[in-house]
């Protein structure tokens, strides 16, 4: 079964037009804790593990971005050279491969509800004030 990417494009593209692409990693782990309370942490693991190898390969702006899920720091992308329309690019793509895989494998049941993680705003779902990833680090 071949998972239809256009019915995710509507809220990728809501969040990224509300939120920029810099805020990819706190937006990834809020899709993570609310996958892995139905999926489990190890099934998650494996499908985050995939489409973000996958993104990284068709987009190489994410190759050395850190977005790591587990992480409880809440930071936004501080990339310094990186064109924020590349950018946009691959986290579109990323979040799409991501909720389409997920969608597959739960038959939408979680659909909605990851939907609305990308539609309303971040703090709703238990990301709160960003720090900047790249600043004052020396």
């Amino acid at each position: 079964m071949l998972a239809d990417r256009t019915r995710h494009l509507a809220p990728v593209d809501i969040w990224l037009e509300r939120a920029s692409a810099r805020r990819l990693p706190p937006t990834l782990r809020a899709l993570w804790r609310r996958s892995k309370r139905s999926l489990g942490a190890p099934a998650c693991t494996a499908i985050f593990a995939r489409v973000t190898l996958d993104a990284r390969h068709r987009h190489p702006v994410l190759e050395d971005l850190p977005l790591d899920i587990e992480s409880d720091e809440d930071a936004e992308l501080i990339v310094g050279d990186v064109d924020e329309t590349t950018l946009r690019e691959g986290a579109r793509y990323l979040l799409v491969e991501l909720l389409s895989a997920i969608a597959v494998l739960t038959v939408d049941a979680l659909t909605p509800a990851l939907h609305a993680i990308l539609e309303e705003p971040l703090e709703a779902h238990g990301v709160h004030a960003v720090q900047p990833i790249g600043e004052g680090d020396t």
